[in-house]
């Protein structure tokens, strides 16, 4: 309801924590904004693939999710036959990840390998987010649109960005 009292609000940042249940309502995930973020919390979140394919916003930031590689692997299967039109940038940030991480996500997905030395600068509307895409591997949605997928592992946690490259991404 408070919301609801300040819209329309481009950027939202929720803690699932704050919820009943920690279940985002949909009627939040749904609303055209520029970036939703959902951020780190003492309880392991789940986030499913339906909670995903109800964002309709540019960019999507998920912080620790407990979300399957699997579900990550459906979701980008789900974005190349034409789900979440509007998303420019996903953000997803895995803590204890596992190791074949990078084979469960891409498995079945027919993808192009970039060098790292491939630099490319991309731009997301209405972000703040602009800066340098290395590597990564490019996927393509069934009405041509290409996105770089970048995976990144370190110690604790890893990594996985999907940029989306319409005509006013790339600067």
């Amino acid at each position: 309801m408070v919301l609801q009292q300040f819209f329309p609000i481009e950027d939202l940042t929720i803690m699932a924590e704050n919820f009943r249940d920690s279940k985002i309502p949909p009627s939040l995930l749904m609303q055209n904004r520029v970036t939703l973020s959902t951020v780190e919390s003492d309880l392991d979140v789940t986030i499913k693939l339906n909670d995903l394919l109800l964002i309709n916003s540019k960019e999507i930031n998920i912080e620790n999710p407990q979300l399957p590689q699997k579900l990550l692997n459906n979701f980008i299967k789900l974005w190349q036959r034409g789900s979440n039109l509007r998303m420019e940038y996903l953000y997803i940030d895995y803590f204890d990840g596992e190791e074949n991480d990078e084979q469960i996500v891409m498995k079945g997905i027919k993808y192009e390998v970039n060098p790292l030395d491939r630099v490319r600068n991309f731009k997301s509307v209405g972000s703040n987010y602009s800066g340098p895409v290395y590597g990564g591997m490019d996927v393509y949605r069934v009405d041509g649109v290409k996105a770089t997928i970048v995976f990144n592992r370190y110690e604790t946690f890893s990594i996985w960005e999907m940029y989306v490259w319409f005509d006013h991404c790339v600067s």
